[in-house]
């Protein structure tokens, strides 16, 4: 004969599926109200969502919390069941957990019946009597509150849980890894301590987001009258660009591209090339905003061929770069799509933008400043003849690693660096002009070799 409970459990589960309706709008009205009230609200708050507990996990927690021993009916067994619907409150920071809840003390005035009813809606209510943050059973705190929501004169219960995005991130962890995997329990001991040691590297993580979180948004008083400074500048074209790209590649060729060290340059060549030297470049970085506002709307065609005129320089490195982009220009899809976006966010024509972003790959690998302090006891004959010989070696290098890579701005940093001791070197071991002549063919070699040692 079937054991007594299960006719219990059925009844009970029975019951719990016939309300989904209502808890369905229950969920609804409680994620429009935290969205409106707190998530609008507060910069902190990151997201907020749910779930209603399904019938599979409501019958497991009838048997693991042992509800067939507490109560008699079916009704009571539901106005007991604490967490029918879940809620989260993710935030960036643990820090703005603590924030939070204070924010729901004080939005959150006590009622007769001795939970904590709203400001904003009379239908929710928390029982903000619970001592915060709550220690869960593996011994971590958790901001872990009841409440339930009124609806047609009925109660539903809801849980809600305030947790930092590393929190959430430990919390699948725990749920996947542990309280589903019923074998984990052989090596309690061990993956208790290996589990302890993930959390407090996730707290460590956590301080370590803020603090390039903090980065990120601070600047410095005066910047803040104008409301940008040049690296938020950098970092939201690039960002612009990124998506641009992702979105107009979709829509032209139905591929996108992982465009993101590409955006990291482009934008730097913007930067250098419109606004470094302007008299007001707060107010046109914000003008440049319209710019790619404009490339959003527009349709971007990364089918067409690109048509430039020959390329002609007197530098020698813009020279060989120049024609290598030339030839691979419209054969190498990676320089295709570069250069299309090269042009599309300048506001001159295509080969004044493409001699403008030769100089500056040449001038971020061999600043003028270095150029022009060097090998000052040769003459200046001679000085051209070995300067002209770094950049025609360094262009030559580049050119045969034949990557786009080769544009990416933590390269070419690496690039500078490598050629700044190089030149130091050089003035230190070669005395006169003479010296560095037979030796040309061995610094060329280490020329190649130190710059290919740049993209391992």
């Amino acid at each position: 004969m079937k054991l007594k409970l299960f006719y219990f459990i059925d009844a009970c589960v029975k019951l719990y599926e016939s309300n989904q309706n209502i808890y369905n709008d229950s969920n609804l009205k409680l994620i429009e109200f935290f969205i409106k009230n707190y998530q609008y609200k507060d910069d902190s708050i990151t997201s907020v969502f749910s779930r209603i507990k399904s019938l599979d996990s409501f019958r497991e927690k009838l048997f693991r919390n042992k509800f067939y021993l507490k109560y008699d009916n079916t009704n009571d067994v539901i106005n007991n069941m604490n967490d029918i619907i879940g809620l989260t409150i993710e935030c960036r920071f643990i820090k703005d957990e603590s924030n939070i809840y204070k924010r729901l003390l004080d939005e959150f005035k006590l009622s007769n019946n001795g939970f904590y009813k709203s400001e904003y809606d009379e239908n929710v209510f928390l029982n903000l009597n619970m001592p915060q943050p709550q220690l869960q059973r593996n011994g971590f705190p958790i901001y872990r509150i009841d409440g339930f929501y009124m609806i047609e004169n009925k109660k539903v219960n809801f849980e809600l849980q305030i947790k930092a995005m590393v929190h959430s991130f430990w919390s699948e962890i725990e749920h996947q890894v542990v309280y589903k995997n019923t074998k984990l329990g052989v090596f309690n001991a061990l993956a208790t301590k290996i589990l302890a040691s993930i959390r407090d590297n996730l707290d460590v993580v956590d301080s370590q987001l803020e603090i390039i979180y903090n980065q990120i948004m601070g600047s410095k008083n005066e910047d803040k009258l104008i409301g940008i400074t040049p690296e938020s500048f950098k970092m939201v074209t690039a960002t612009s660009i990124n998506e641009l790209v992702s979105e107009s590649m979709l829509k032209s060729i139905k591929v996108a591209t992982d465009f993101k060290e590409c955006s990291a340059i482009l934008s730097q060549f913007i930067y250098i090339t419109q606004f470094l030297n302007a008299e007001n470049p707060s107010f046109k970085m914000i003008d440049y905003f319209e710019h790619l506002n404009f490339l959003k709307m527009s349709d971007l065609d990364f089918t067409q061929e690109i048509i430039i005129e020959k390329y002609e320089s007197n530098d020698i490195f813009c020279k060989i770069l120049g024609e290598y982009w030339l030839k691979v220009i419209n054969i190498d899809y990676d320089w295709h799509v570069f250069f299309i976006m090269c042009f599309a966010l300048q506001t001159h024509d295509s080969i004044t933008s493409f001699n403008m972003f030769i100089n500056t790959i040449k001038n971020l690998i061999l600043p003028p400043s270095i150029i022009n302090s060097c090998f000052e006891t040769f003459s200046e004959e001679e000085k051209s003849k070995i300067i002209y010989f770094i950049k025609e070696q360094t262009a030559t290098s580049l050119v045969e690693i034949n990557k786009l890579k080769i544009v990416y701005e933590r390269h070419l940093f690496d690039i500078a660096s490598e050629l700044k001791k190089l030149i130091k070197d050089m003035e230190n071991r070669y005395k006169t002009f003479d010296e560095f002549i037979p030796e040309e063919k061995v610094i060329s070699d280490y020329i190649k070799f130190r710059i290919n040692q740049c993209f391992n």
